[in-house]
């Protein structure tokens, strides 16, 4: 795997986020979620992304669905394999989610991802989702295997 530095891995991170978005105009989950970049750390292979609770992400028990919290730790894990994997596409292959207490309307979190080993085709991945407040409540956690695929994905970096 290519050492990067810690500048590089702002700039590609955040460079991929404001793609995505652009790319799709609204249209995916992933532009609906609208993910935030917070911070990234090249040592410690790690990312965070924030996110907000907004009333159409709700279950009938008007907590946030349980599918989305999923698709918030999918959008967050595929973001920090599709870094160290570059330029390589990557697909999840498993997902685990651990849901310890309800994620509310309205509330803000933060999803951190680290890379525990990234290696030729396969990425292992865990994770925390954290209430974004003074309290930094656990709410869920997760774990998750990415493959590395041979075809090749680019965007234009900005």
């Amino acid at each position: 795997m290519r050492t990067f530095t810690q500048e590089e891995m702002e700039k590609h991170i955040c460079a991929y986020l404001h793609y995505i978005k652009n790319q799709y105009e609204d249209e995916k989950i992933i532009c609906m979620l609208d993910p935030q970049f917070v911070c990234c750390d090249v040592q410690a292979q790690s990312l965070t992304l924030r996110f907000e609770v907004k009333p159409w992400m709700l279950n009938v028990g008007g907590t946030m669905h349980g599918g989305l919290i999923a698709t918030a730790f999918d959008t967050t894990f595929g973001t920090l394999t599709h870094f160290f994997s570059q330029p390589h596409f990557i697909t999840t292959t498993n997902l685990s989610v651990t849901y310890l207490e309800p994620v509310f309307e309205s509330e803000t979190f933060d999803i951190t991802v680290v890379a525990n080993r990234v290696g030729r085709t396969l990425a292992g991945l865990s994770a925390e989702l954290r209430i974004a407040d003074h309290r930094r409540r656990l709410c869920d956690t997760a774990t998750a295997t990415f493959m590395i695929l041979r075809e090749e994905f680019h965007f234009p970096e900005q």
